[in-house]
Parts: C-alpha cells; sequence; structure tokens
C-alpha cells in the first residue's frame, strides 16, 4: 500500500511540476500538453470524461479556444498555478481519493463542493436577494467557519463557495483563505467592496474567484441595489483585470432583465472589463414582499436557454444557466452537496430552506 502511496506522489509530483513549467512558458501554446497532463490528474470517469469534452470543444469551437488562450495569456501566472493546483491536483485528485475512502468506508457519498454562508450581513439591501428576509443577527463565528472548512478538507472538499449576503464584509474570512490556502473558494459579492486593497489581496492569495452581482447595466443594477452600485462594480472589475484575477459575473435574470443580461452588448462589456464566467440563476420570489410578476415566462425560460447555448458557442466566455443546465447534471442537484448557513442550519440545497441538522447542536 504504502509503496502504491508513494508511486501516486512521485507521478503527481512530476505531473505538477511539467504544468508549472507550460503555464510558466508560453501556456497559449500548449493547451494539448495542458489536456494530456490534466486527463493523469483525472481519478474518477467522470472527471476524465468532463476533460475530454472540454478538449474536444476546445479543438471543434473556435470561442473555447479563445477563452482558453485568453485565461492562460492573461491571468496572473501565480494566481493560474494555484487555481489548477488546487482544483485540479487537490480537488479532483487527491479529493477524489478521500472521498472515495470515506465513500467505502461509512457507505457516505461526499460532495465536491461545498457552500457556506458566514453572515448574512450586507451592505447593500438587494431587491430579488434570496436572503432577505433572514435573521441578520445569527451569523457563524470564525471558530465555527474554522472547524467547518477543516473537517472539509478531510472529507476530501477542495472547493468551497462563500455566499452572503456579502462575504467580504466578514473580515475574519481573510484568515480562513490564507489558513487554507490548498482549498479553492468562489466567492459569490455584490463586487461594491472589492477595492485596490482588497484586490490585492486576492492576488496574492490565489485561491479566490470572486463572482461579481450585475443584473444589467447602470439603470438595472442601480434598481435593485442603490445609485452607485453599478460604478462600483464596474471600478472593482477594473481592480481585478488590472491584477489578472479570474473572476465571473453572477446575474439574477427577471421579466425586466432577460434581454438585457444575454445581449451582445452586456457579454462584450463583461469579456472587455475581464470577466471570464457568467452565471445566471433566474429570479424566484423570496420572503413576504417578494414581487411574482417579475419571474420570467415560459417563453422567456426557453429564450434564455437558447441565447446562453448561442453564447456559448460565439463568445470566449463561459455562460452557465443554473436551471436550465440540470440536464446536463444529472437533474436537480439536491444532495449532491452541502450549504451550511449562518445560523448553523445544514440544508442539502440553498434554495430549498429545509434543514435536518444544525452544526451548533449534537446530530440527531
Amino acid at each position: 500500500m504504502k509503496i502504491i502511496e508513494s508511486m501516486h506522489k512521485n507521478i503527481k509530483k512530476a505531473v505538477v511540476a511539467t504544468i508549472y513549467e507550460v503555464i510558466e512558458h508560453n501556456p497559449e501554446k500548449n493547451i494539448n500538453r495542458i489536456f494530456s497532463l490534466a486527463r493523469m490528474l483525472a481519478k474518477d470517469d467522470d472527471s476524465k470524461k468532463s476533460i475530454e469534452e472540454i478538449e474536444k470543444y476546445y479543438n471543434e469551437v473556435p470561442s473555447i479556444k479563445q477563452f482558453l488562450q485568453e485565461v492562460l495569456t492573461n491571468t496572473n501566472k501565480a494566481f493560474m498555478k494555484k487555481l489548477f493546483e488546487n482544483f485540479f491536483i487537490n480537488a479532483i485528485w487527491d479529493g477524489t481519493l478521500k472521498r472515495k475512502k470515506w465513500l467505502e468506508k461509512e457507505d457516505t457519498k461526499i460532495p465536491f463542493v461545498l457552500l457556506i454562508s458566514p453572515s448574512i450581513k450586507c451592505n447593500l439591501r438587494y431587491i430579488g436577494c434570496y436572503e432577505v428576509d433572514y435573521d441578520k443577527s445569527k451569523e457563524l463565528s470564525y471558530e465555527d467557519i474554522d472547524k467547518v472548512v477543516g473537517q472539509a478538507r478531510d472529507l476530501g472538499i477542495y472547493f468551497i463557495m462563500v455566499l452572503g449576503a456579502e462575504p467580504f464584509s466578514v473580515n475574519y474570512m481573510w484568515e480562513i483563505y490564507e489558513k487554507y490556502s490548498d482549498i479553492e473558494f468562489m466567492t459569490f459579492t455584490n463586487g461594491t467592496l472589492i477595492t485596490k486593497e482588497v484586490a490585492d489581496k486576492i492576488v496574492k492569495l490565489g485561491n479566490i474567484i470572486p463572482m461579481l452581482y450585475l443584473d444589467g447595466f447602470e439603470k438595472e443594477t442601480d434598481s435593485k441595489g442603490g445609485s452607485g452600485t453599478f460604478l462600483k462594480v464596474m471600478k472593482g472589475m477594473d481592480f481585478l483585470k488590472d491584477r489578472g484575477v479570474f473572476f465571473g459575473v453572477s446575474s439574477v435574470v427577471s421579466r425586466s432583465n432577460v434581454e438585457k443580461v444575454t445581449s451582445d452588448e452586456f457579454i462584450e462589456m463583461l469579456i472587455n472589463k475581464g470577466a471570464r464566467v457568467g452565471w445566471y440563476f433566474m429570479y424566484m420570489p423570496v420572503g413576504s414582499k417578494s414581487n411574482i410578476e417579475l419571474m420570467l415566462t415560459p417563453s422567456q425560460r426557453i429564450e434564455l436557454s437558447r441565447r446562453i447555448k448561442t453564447i456559448r458557442m460565439s463568445k470566449p466566455y463561459v455562460s452557465i444557466d443554473f436551471f436550465n443546465d440540470a440536464p446536463y447534471v444529472g437533474g436537480c442537484i439536491d444532495g449532491e452537496y452541502y450549504c451550511i448557513k449562518s445560523k448553523g442550519d445544514v440544508e442539502s440545497c440553498i434554495f430549498a430552506h429545509i434543514a435536518v441538522d444544525n452544526g451548533e447542536l449534537p446530530p440527531r
């Protein structure tokens, strides 16, 4: 057993060294070599299949080729190395082996990703936010998050999404990001707190992928987040782009903005600002004062799906339609990940607020 583990470590060490060399020197000219190395890192059939599909699209779809070339060319080299190390080496290579052991030992399937909401406090009151009616007094402490993230890593989870309300309003999270540098954190943020100093921290740490909320142009964004929100988000994007940070945009799609957030003009603006990923979530009425008139009509849902597929095939920009893309991940992903809320509730889905356990209480 020790001999096999030693062989795995030596193979991984050699592959990692080669990947770093490729990233450092002309990565855009060695993408096929990167795919080959990535397949070596994949420890399960699903991961290998995903890599093969991406390589296929890369060779057949010009927009995918342009996307990967721009990412490898314009992303900060140290940031790119850390992203590759955490996502492919830790989450896919080491993480898969750990999660497999837990499945065999405890007959428990450990998810690939964990969602956490350290706090519900926010510097904005965003119309349509799913956390709008939550108790703002409830929040997790540094010790709580430290325990959760440490246990997640022990289980083989190396990819964590940090939600809020606003994750960059929780100062102790910087200590968490630094302590768990081998974990990749994706932060969903309104973007207004991304200053030069914050952008400097992000690029220095290298293990944070910011996803900035943006529901359209200035008129649409300010109508939800308040006057000046759009310009603050634009400035935050500039700070991230200037430092070579890989980041994306998260948009809530409603009846009033669906055409704007899927327009060529909007997508081109985001690409020029340095965004690489767009994640679309359909508006869902939440809270006692929610507006059901903002929900997409059936025809708009169909058009949203069609439009995002067009963007994927024509723009160097990865677009994800959270609801309409369900067939690609086998339908509803409830139970395929954990979501830990600010009051300690453990939920199987961020959109279905039903908890059977609380991290602050003994398990039932």
